[in-house]
């Protein structure tokens, strides 16, 4: 395993913006808890979209809970009544029991770095299921081992400005409030790291450090990057030295 000597010190973040309606777009799959062996067979898989959907659900569905999102709410009300290619997105918003998943691309890129950037998000109905962040980033070629941990750090950030977002339009219904803050110091995130020739998983849990109130803010991003078959080992038997990389950076914001 290989750490990074010191904390990186991040300010020139981009900031979090709410996606176009044509930029979002609904994946139509099957979401259920798999058992440890289907979740090898994915994770020994090329990437694909739907897969990385169907490995974090069931990684995260039990850490889960339910918040509202005024925003995406509106985005997926004007959606329900546009259809492609034959299928009508009411579908996907009528059944309530069902879980399902949008992506979009996010507004964090870097040339030379970062293609393109991408977030799930988790709903059932009107809800959407928070405790949890899941991304993919999709490297340059050749991006070196300091540029990838400025591009975690970089969504990591995107992920925090998000989260606050949301929780500013938190909305009351029928006396309850749906809020993505949890009172964990920690917020965490699964991202899928996309190379060339392979990809990764990285675990990411970030801390808020200092007062609230504080002019500026900073956070602490931890980041431990593993083999997606090992990621599945570490899950279904505790292993704790499997990591190919961890690392520890810092933004202020």
């Amino acid at each position: 395993m290989t750490k990074s000597p010191k904390k990186l010190h991040l300010k020139a973040i981009p900031l979090y913006k709410l996606p176009n309606d044509e930029g979002v777009h609904f994946l139509k799959t099957d979401l259920k808890q798999m058992t440890f062996g289907e979740m090898s067979e994915l994770a020994a898989a090329p990437f694909r979209d739907d897969n990385w959907v169907r490995l974090a659900y069931s990684v995260s569905s039990t850490v889960f809970r339910p918040y509202f999102d005024q925003g995406f709410a509106g985005i997926m009300k004007r959606k329900s009544t546009v259809s492609e290619n034959g299928y009508s997105f009411s579908n996907v918003f009528n059944t309530v029991s069902a879980v399902n998943c949008l992506y979009f691309d996010t507004s964090y890129r870097s040339p030379g770095t970062c293609d393109w950037s991408r977030e799930f998000k988790f709903f059932s109905g009107e809800q959407f299921l928070g405790g949890i962040g899941v991304y993919a980033i999709s490297l340059t070629n050749n991006c070196a081992w300091l540029s990838k941990q400025v591009a975690l750090t970089s969504i990591a950030r995107y992920y925090i400005q998000s989260r606050e977002v949301s929780n500013n339009q938190s909305d009351r219904k029928n006396g309850n409030i749906f809020d993505r803050q949890s009172g964990d110091p920690f917020n965490r995130m699964l991202i899928a790291v996309i190379k060339p020739d392979q990809w990764e998983i990285a675990f990411v849990q970030i801390r808020k450090m200092g007062p609230p109130v504080s002019k500026v803010r900073s956070c602490e991003v931890i980041a431990t990057i593993f083999n997606p078959n090992d990621f599945i080992k570490v899950l279904q038997n505790g292993l704790e030295s499997i990591a190919q990389e961890e690392h520890t950076t810092q933004f202020d914001y």
